[in-house]
């Protein structure tokens, strides 16, 4: 094993849109005294040798012996320091915030991924009583909890549980509402397992979702741009999509309650805690909007980024061309999931209080500003 091993895996599961969207996903490799991870601001689809922080296992171990604070702000403002200080002499590159989940694992290589089938599953009302009875013993299933420091600290806990009664330290793992973990000793294992994943969640999916896209009607769709140019206050490049299961999640609120949540926090940080749906055709679309879009501000402290309207498609805005678009990605993203969670039980997004975490956490604020074409500095 070596860094190329982890640059090769990493590229060509960055490069796939079934693994990983936009910068979501990271990768790491150990040897006995450096843990090479990921850092903020080099996706995985290129990612190169140097977009990896070389950090001090020793250091990280030392983590686990700290008393963080109970204070949210001020253990996660420490926990942070604690992180940058690991970096190896010489260092200067932000780690991935899941640097001490991928210490844990007492495998070389780990890659973590957030793929729109997994998720189907994590994301799921019966998602981890199916996940179990899919996988069995070999499978380690994380409740949804607040990530960084807290998650890697029950993961620690309860994965030395799990080898423990198990004799293995686990090498699938399931992140409720966020995504999937695979660890080997090789590329040929982590392969394997990607590909046994892969087939046991779709054999259980029951309908794959029809993502088609459709000729809009050019004059609603029209009409409704123009109103939602208006209605943002600063300059803003908008995307537009329809499909068929689009089309039909946008009939009623019943319809569009799957959709009327965040699944993750790669959607919160791309797409917006939630989207908004405007019902019905009104005669002033900009009045309609101004209301939802008043209130999306007041609930969230920023702008909406989707805008479902019923009957036309879905709208993506940001502040620039790429930037629509990967929030558009990321939503179709959760319509796929939706579908999915059909399969297993119905759809489940995060709990309020963690939507509320992710959206002031400066980890994720970071990420969105890099995501966004910020400085990685």
């Amino acid at each position: 094993m070596s860094i190329a091993d982890l640059v090769e895996v990493s590229r060509r599961y960055g490069s796939d849109e079934d693994w990983v969207l936009a910068g979501g996903g990271n990768t790491s490799f150990k040897d006995t005294d450096t843990l090479y991870i990921k850092a903020s601001g080099f996706p995985l689809a290129t990612i190169g040798p140097e977009g990896f922080a070389r950090m001090d296992r020793r250091a990280l171990q030392k983590v686990w012996s700290v008393t963080y604070p109970d204070d949210t702000a001020a253990r996660e403002e420490a926990a942070l320091a604690d992180l940058m200080a690991a970096r190896r002499e010489g260092e200067t590159k932000r780690p991935s915030v899941e640097t001490l989940m991928h210490e844990l694992f007492p495998y070389p290589l780990v890659v973590h991924t957030h793929p729109a089938f997994v998720n189907g599953l994590t994301c799921a009302v019966d998602g981890e009583r199916e996940a179990r009875r899919l996988f069995g013993p070999r499978l380690l299933w994380v409740p949804a909890i607040e990530p960084g420091y807290v998650l890697a600290n029950h993961m620690r806990k309860t994965a030395e549980n799990h080898a423990e009664q198990h004799g293995m330290f686990p090498k699938i793992v399931m992140l409720q509402n966020h995504g999937l973990v695979i660890a080997g000793a090789a590329r040929s294992e982590i392969d394997a397992l990607h590909r046994e994943v892969k087939r046991v969640v779709g054999k259980a999916i029951t309908r794959e979702p029809d993502l088609s896209p459709l000729e809009p009607d050019e004059a609603a769709r029209s009409r409704w741009q123009t109103a939602i140019e208006l209605a943002f206050a600063h300059d803003i490049a908008v995307e537009f999509h329809a499909n068929p299961e689009l089309l039909q999640r946008l009939k009623s609120v019943a319809d569009f309650a799957p959709l009327d949540g965040a699944f993750s926090p790669d959607h919160i940080v791309y797409a917006g805690s939630r989207p908004v749906y405007v019902t019905g055709t009104p005669s002033s679309p900009a009045s309609a909007l101004s209301s939802v879009l008043t209130a999306y501000r007041k609930d969230h402290g920023s702008e909406a980024r989707i805008v479902a309207v019923q009957g036309v498609g879905v709208f993506s805005v940001a502040e620039s061309t790429s930037a629509a678009r990967t929030a558009l990605a990321l939503f179709l993203d959760e319509v796929k999931i939706a579908a999915y969670a059909e399969s297993f039980g119905g759809a489940r997004h995060l709990d309020p209080h963690l939507v509320r975490f992710i959206e002031s956490w400066e980890v994720e604020r970071y990420r969105k500003k890099i995501s966004q074409g910020g400085s990685d500095s």
